[in-house]
C-alpha cells in the first residue's frame, strides 16, 4: 500500500490488527497461505503480549489446516510464551503434538493449561480424551484445531 503525499510515495504502515483482520478474512475464504502471510505481518507489526499471542496463534492455525504441524507448534509455543492464558493456544498445541505423534507431550500440554486455567471445560475434555485414547496403529493426522479468530 503507498500513499501520496504531493510528490513524494510513502508506504503506508499497517498496524498488527489490521493484518490480523485480512488473516482472518483469508482464512475464511480458504486462502490459507494467504492467511499465513498475513499473520506473519502482524507478528512483525508487533503488539500487546495477548495481541501477539493471537496472532501466533492464528497463523499456527492456518499451519495446522495445512498440515504444517512442525511450523504450528512452534508458533504455539511463541502463542503461549506471550499469553500463559490462552487456551486456544494449548488446545491447539496439543493437535500439533498428537499429529506429530508425541502422545505423553500432548497430554502434558493439556496439563500445564489446566493448571493455568483450570475451570476451562474445553481443556478438561481434551485432556480426558487424549487420555482414553491409544497411539494410533498408522500415522493418522487426527485431530481438529480450535478455530482463529480473537
Amino acid at each position: 500500500h503507498l500513499v501520496r503525499l504531493g510528490a513524494l510515495v510513502a508506504p503506508v504502515t499497517m498496524d498488527g490488527e489490521t493484518y490480523k483482520m485480512q488473516g482472518n478474512q483469508a482464512l475464511s475464504t480458504g486462502e490459507t497461505k494467504e492467511a499465513i502471510f498475513y499473520y506473519g505481518k502482524a507478528v512483525e507489526a508487533g503488539g500487546e503480549p495477548k495481541q501477539m499471542a493471537v496472532y501466533h496463534g492464528n497463523r499456527a492455525v492456518a499451519h495446522l489446516k495445512l498440515n504444517q504441524n512442525t511450523e504450528a507448534l512452534a508458533d504455539l509455543n511463541k502463542a503461549i510464551e506471550f499469553d500463559s492464558e490462552y487456551a486456544k493456544g494449548y488446545l491447539n498445541k496439543a493437535v500439533a503434538l498428537h499429529r506429530l505423534g508425541n502422545y505423553e507431550a500432548e497430554k502434558a500440554t493439556l496439563v500445564a493449561g489446566l493448571e493455568v486455567l483450570p475451570d476451562n471445560a474445553k481443556l478438561q475434555t481434551a485432556l480426558s480424551a487424549a487420555s482414553l485414547r491409544k497411539a494410533p496403529a498408522s500415522g493418522g493426522a487426527g485431530g481438529a484445531a480450535a478455530g482463529a479468530g480473537g
